[in-house]
């Protein structure tokens, strides 16, 4: 997808569904809240499954260089535990 986006090709359907994912996500939000609080903006929603997307990208494509520049390890483990701390991070 990284390619096809720097070679200029549109990727409109991949757009299309992670709102969708964004739209699900959302409404399971909304679900868990307490009775009578106010429901977070979808576009909330969305920002966070965008960055989720972009994040997933970053990490599949320089992941391992960033961690090891950053000084941690570039091991899978070490890429376990960032996802495993950023799904946390979100849904807190």
């Amino acid at each position: 997808m990284v390619w096809l986006v720097l070679s200029g090709e549109a990727i409109l359907p991949v757009a299309t569904r992670l709102r969708a994912v964004a739209e699900a996500a959302h409404a399971r939000r909304v679900r868990r809240l307490p009775d009578g609080a106010p429901p977070p903006p979808l576009k909330d929603t969305v920002f966070r499954a965008l960055l989720i997307a972009l994040v997933m990208f970053g990490d599949a494509t320089v992941g391992d260089a960033l961690r090891k520049s950053a000084g941690l390890d570039d091991t899978p483990e070490a890429a376990v535990e960032f996802r495993t701390w950023l799904v946390q991070l979100l849904t807190a």
